[in-house]
């Protein structure tokens, strides 16, 4: 392979990984049928490309979907801009013993890729903390998001360039062990547990901590977590329905009362310009998948959606500080059906400007928390049927020597992808508003935000199963006098990811004892 069409490919590669890419990276300009065909285009075969592309796009769904998905850092853009090329130009065959071998070297590099750009982010998050306090949240984000882009444009256009260039024989031979992968893969888990401990100490008070251990319990009980995940989050929510409307309504109605009376008129509700909404839901769009990291997830994010309406309220620093300090936790939800959190979240802050006593900062978090959870538990499962339908379509015209497939795949996909984003974000900013008001009048806004706040507490409970397993090597053991005691079997017979409740409990009981 000539440089050039190196470069050219890997120049495909970075912009399917960075903001530019307008929300269409992972689901549509990163999986392997549309990166293979694009790659293939480079190379002079096209079609064969796309329909390469497409065998390995249906295999990669084929494994997402089983018992044992693929890690969350995987990578299977790799897959279409460095493997598809490299295959068609040595005619290696995907089944043979070089094809697996450079599949899984790709693997093991997409790791250390996507580990070394989310590692940065989680550094920018600390960044951003301090620096929100010093200066305009606008501004900061802004920071954060060049030199996100700028560090994410090194870690893919570079090592790209530089594995095309490379045969596949010496790509295998220079693959990453695999004791590797699982470091990596187990200092992710370990830094979100430390962002969830963070979330517990804040959120979790009084009567969620038993829905915080009824959520742990129950996900880890669940065979498939992730297509259990709605399930266990409707028993979770059910719970606190009866919860709220049967052991709690006399205390919670007489609750409100005092709330509603205590307020006052506050000041005047804002109204946010529908420029300033639609700018909210695009920087969420180009930016949820493009700005990650190990410890918060999308709450960059989140944040450079939010940071704008901020400045908006809130003129005097302080106040200002407040507000992005809680629009800047961890929050991890399905990019395109969880857009509602993000459009719910602009509601609940334009009317808690207007009556901040009427709901605490805890129990806007807990929410926050419930509404971002819901929407991994609808979004996954619902764009992975998507995703798993037009990739069959177009992997199926590719197979028929048709280079319609991938750009079929890509119009359906994108369309898709920006219509159902849109009216998630506006579904939610809508619901939102029309619901908190009609709950105050009622004297039920109580009522709803401990049922929410519950909620939300069962939510981190499941997010443990979810985000930090904190798994050990199945070697791992504890030797006591001559007996060898295999750890990781032994937690998970007291009951299963007892180590990972373990170190967030014990993570959160000691930020909490240092802030007393």
């Amino acid at each position: 392979m000539s440089l050039f069409q190196a470069v050219v490919i890997a120049l495909g590669y970075a912009f399917a990984r960075s903001a530019a890419c307008a929300g269409l990276g992972n689901q549509v300009l990163s999986q392997p049928l549309f990166a293979g065909a694009f790659a293939g285009l480079v190379i002079g075969q096209p079609v064969a490309g796309a329909a390469l592309g497409g065998v390995l796009n249906l295999a990669s769904l084929a494994i997402s979907t089983s018992q044992k998905p693929l890690p969350p850092s995987a990578d299977v853009g790799l897959i279409g801009y460095v493997g598809v090329p490299l295959l068609l130009i040595s005619g290696i065959k995907t089944g043979s013993v070089a094809g697996l071998g450079l599949l899984a070297a790709l693997a093991g590099f997409g790791l250390i890729l996507t580990f070394v750009r989310g590692l940065f982010n989680t550094v920018l998050v600390h960044w951003v903390d301090v620096a929100v306090e010093r200066s305009s949240p606008v501004t900061v984000m802004k920071v954060a998001l060049v030199a996100s882009q700028g560090w994410l444009f090194v870690t893919t256009f570079f090592p790209v360039v530089a594995l095309l260039r490379l045969d596949i024989q010496s790509l295998i031979v220079l693959q990453p062990p695999a004791n590797l992968s699982s470091i990596l893969i187990f200092v992710e888990q370990a830094l979100a547990a430390f962002g969830l401990a963070l979330l517990l100490k804040d959120v979790v008070r009084g009567s969620g901590l038993a829905y915080f251990a009824l959520g742990w319990l129950l996900t880890g009980l669940a065979r498939e977590v992730v297509t259990a995940s709605f399930s266990v989050l409707a028993v979770g929510a059910c719970v606190a329905v009866i919860h709220t409307y049967i052991a709690r309504r006399r205390a919670i109605d007489e609750q409100s009362t005092h709330i509603r009376e205590s307020a006052g008129p506050g000041s005047a509700t804002p109204e946010i310009p529908a420029a300033m909404l639609n700018r909210a839901w695009l920087t969420w769009l180009f930016t949820a998948d493009a700005l990650g990291n190990f410890e918060r997830f999308k709450n960059l994010a989140f944040g450079m959606a939010m940071a704008p309406l901020g400045e908006r309220l809130y003129p005097s620093p302080e106040p200002r500080r407040l507000y992005m300090v809680r629009n800047l936790r961890l929050l991890e939800t399905e990019p395109v059906i969880g857009a509602a959190t993000i459009g719910a979240a602009l509601a609940a802050e334009r009317i808690m400007y207007s009556a901040p006593a009427a709901v605490s900062v805890d129990e806007l978090g807990s929410a926050r928390t419930a509404l971002m959870t819901i929407g991994a538990a609808l979004g996954d499962p619902m764009m992975r049927i998507i995703l798993s339908i037009n990739v069959a379509i177009g992997a199926a015209l590719a197979n028929q020597d048709n280079f319609l497939g991938p750009v079929l795949f890509g119009g359906l996909q994108g369309t898709l992808i920006w219509a159902l984003s849109y009216a998630s974000f506006n579904l939610g900013y809508a619901q939102a508003r029309t619901h908190y008001g009609a709950a105050r009048l009622a004297d039920w806004l109580s009522a709803g935000m401990f049922a929410l706040s519950r909620i939300g507490a069962f939510a981190i409970g499941m997010l443990i199963v979810r985000l930090a397993p904190l798994h050990f090597d199945g070697a791992t053991s504890v030797r006591m006098d001559d007996a060898l005691i295999p750890l990781a079997s032994t937690l998970d017979q007291i009951a299963p990811n007892l180590l990972a409740m373990m170190v967030v409990a014990g993570l959160a009981w000691v930020m909490a004892r240092r802030n007393r």
